[in-house]
């Protein structure tokens, strides 16, 4: 048997092979905080293998629902999350995308990443809480969940992946300018 495992921001994917015995491929992720599992047969179908390992692995940037709730806001090894706000349809919110997306991939392994979605009405509950307002996004705030401190949350307007970055760093600095939730 062989198994490998895929760190992916803190939450693994292991994928156990027995070709001599079964001949199938086995996908544990804790995606969405549950375990996963599935087993296919034939792994002579690379594509359906790789499709399968790519459909349970965790996403750089995940959006928010009530799903995803926990991977935000109650993981107790990873406490950071950096939240982009703004209108998934509105007008630059693909390449939004795509900047964030970015700085995910730089960050993965200590923060979370998150589009918050301004038309989502789960979302639309978390917006008091950091007091957002519509006309304010794109806006990118970055929350410390580990800590007790009233200083655990920071925000930028700066949306490109040089001002995400700034932020992530002046806040592990201690430099950030934080605000009240």
């Amino acid at each position: 048997a062989v198994v490998s495992t895929q760190s992916t921001g803190g939450y693994s994917s292991f994928f156990a092979l027995d070709g001599a015995k079964t001949n199938k491929i086995t996908v544990y992720s804790q995606y969405e905080g549950m375990p996963k599992s599935r087993v296919i047969a034939d792994l002579s179908d690379k594509e359906r293998a790789e499709s399968l390992i790519k459909e349970y692995r965790r996403p750089y940037v995940i959006p928010f629902s009530r799903d995803a709730h926990r991977l935000t806001f109650e993981i107790k090894d990873r406490s950071v999350s950096v939240l982009l706000f703004h209108d998934h349809n509105s007008d630059g919110a693909e390449e939004r995308l795509r900047v964030f997306g970015q700085a995910a991939r730089a960050y993965h392994r200590t923060t979370t990443f998150v589009e918050m979605d301004m038309e989502n009405s789960y979302v639309k509950m978390f917006t008091n809480f950091f007091a957002v307002k519509a006309s304010d996004s794109p806006i990118v705030y970055l929350i410390d969940t580990g800590t007790k401190q009233k200083d655990n949350i920071a925000k930028t307007k700066d949306v490109t992946e040089s001002g995400i970055a700034q932020l992530i760093e002046d806040f592990r600095a201690g430099m950030a300018a934080t605000v009240a939730p």
